[in-house]
């Protein structure tokens, strides 16, 4: 099984051998043709097209040898990464940079951490924390703190120090949280601004 393998691997770099010295020689046959009917001295431009012949040969060379197939892909993940850079998207690791190839948006909070982009309240403090159960349509204000005056500052707090409009979604995630848990409330923080502002 071993040598049927290794035979396999050898004719197949034979073959890359022969194909990568084949599109060197067109390349540089076509780079040469191309010289003469344009009359052209050999200057910085034709050296640096038979090196791009050059690395296509090589490319094809190292791409064709099945020792090479990794080398290579780390190259081309290398590329994808420097592009990504570029569009300043930091990759930590090659191998994402394959798996995040058709994704169009990606949302991240300040540490990096992948998010829905969607920020929810779930505790509040009042003396001690208090868990709010932020998956539910309606939140009693009244678990919270059984103080009125508690539950109105809580609600002015929130709705009074912010600028965000929850309808249409202008303003932070987190000012948007918050005003998420006023309307499951079952307050309008539109009414607290007009009566506080």
């Amino acid at each position: 099984m071993c040598i049927r393998d290794s035979r396999i691997g050898v004719d197949v770099g034979k073959f890359g051998l022969i194909f990568s010295l084949l599109s060197f020689m067109i390349l540089v046959i076509f780079i040469l043709v191309e010289h003469v009917e344009k009359e052209r001295n050999f200057m910085h431009e034709t050296f640096h097209e038979l090196l791009e012949a050059l690395v296509v040969s090589l490319t094809v060379l190292i791409v064709s040898i099945p020792e090479g197939l990794a080398l290579s892909v780390t190259i081309s993940l290398g590329f994808s990464v420097k592009r990504m850079v570029e569009d300043q998207n930091l990759i930590k690791s090659l191998e994402a940079a394959e798996t995040m190839g058709n994704i169009q948006m990606i949302c991240s909070d300040k540490t990096g951490t992948l998010t829905q982009n969607k920020m929810h309240l779930i505790t509040i403090w009042n003396k001690n924390f208090k868990e709010v159960d932020y998956s539910s349509d309606t939140i009693d204000l009244g678990s919270i703190t059984t103080n009125q005056q508690a539950q109105q500052l809580i609600l002015e707090a929130i709705n009074c120090n912010s600028s965000a409009e929850l309808h249409a979604q202008i303003g932070s995630q987190t000012e948007l949280g918050l005003l998420k848990f006023t309307e499951k409330c079952g307050q309008s923080y539109e009414k607290f601004r007009n009566a506080h502002l």
